[in-house]
């Protein structure tokens, strides 16, 4: 596409800028200008942020799954380890 369009946005580019007085900010001015920056930026940083808060949620999720393996006890209730090997025909589901 760059090389499609290369000279004719080159040339358009310099030509708005000579209308524009010399200077940078008319293509920053009117409120469409503005629209089409956003869109652009949003188009170049999308993959960026979106790769990011991936990388955030399979932090998350090794690091709860870690936190699962190392302390499983939390999940039960006190003294529920003792109530299960007291209880009768424990000991005939170990053998």
């Amino acid at each position: 596409m760059g090389l499609v369009l290369g000279r004719q946005l080159e040339a358009n580019f310099f030509r708005g800028y000579r209308l524009g007085h010399r200077t940078f900010s008319v293509f920053f001015e009117s409120p469409i200008a503005l629209a089409v920056w956003g869109l652009m930026l949003i188009t170049l940083l999308s993959p960026l942020i979106r790769s990011l808060l991936k990388a955030r949620e399979r932090k998350r999720a090794s690091k709860e799954a870690l936190t699962a393996k190392t302390l499983p006890n939390e999940t039960l209730p006190a003294g529920a380890f003792a109530k299960a090997a007291s209880a009768p025909g424990a000991g005939a589901a170990a053998k």
